[in-house]
């Protein structure tokens, strides 16, 4: 059953990223316009639990044809979602959903994080851009998709912080440990005061 589920996720992840250019039936400037408002929508105002300390933020980019969503996780930059909207004549729109990914600052859990959002976060905006330019409403089982694949995706990544904040503290603790010995032994072999 569980690799029914995972090879389901994959097949609708796969098919979700390869989707490229969109075509909708609306005059650039008016996908454009929709597209800026997405970024107040309640459809992508919260992330799913799993990227709790994951800090989002949108803007519409000069171009006016543009919006984007940028991923950080403290010093991390974790990469950013581009949807661009192109005229497809006078009445409709060719839109694209992109992942760019951020800044390298090394693997463990921000590599983790990026390939999360790359992977399962994405198909998220793709609903997002899609049902609204569609206007229709939003599909909730994308969202319970993508909430169970970063669960699962990043179950050991949740408590990695946990772990490496943890194995600090000892190592710290160790440290001190040795030092207050070595002081206790190098004033054990003065000689006394005279």
């Amino acid at each position: 059953m569980m690799n029914f589920r995972l090879i389901l996720l994959v097949a609708t992840t796969i098919s979700l990223s390869a989707c490229g250019n969109e075509e909708y039936p609306m005059p650039a400037a008016q996908a454009a316009s929709s597209l800026a408002s997405l970024g107040y929508s309640p459809l992508l105002a919260t992330l799913p639990a799993a990227l709790g300390k994951v800090q989002v933020s949108f803007e519409s980019l000069p171009d006016g044809q543009s919006v984007q969503w940028s991923f950080r996780r403290g010093r991390d930059d974790l990469g950013k979602i581009i949807v661009s909207v192109e005229p497809s004549g006078e009445a409709a729109s060719s839109v694209k959903v992109d992942y760019v990914e951020g800044e390298d600052h090394g693997g463990g859990t921000a590599g983790r994080l990026r390939k999360q959002l790359q992977v399962n976060l994405r198909p998220l905006f793709v609903e997002a851009v899609d049902s609204t330019l569609d206007g229709r409403p939003f599909d909730e089982a994308v969202r319970a998709k993508v909430d169970a694949a970063l669960t699962e995706g990043l179950g050991p990544t949740m408590f990695s912080g946990v772990d490496s904040s943890l194995e600090d503290e000892v190592a710290r603790r160790d440290k001190n440990s040795a030092d207050s010995a070595s002081r206790r032994a190098n004033s054990r072999q003065a000689p006394p005061p005279a």
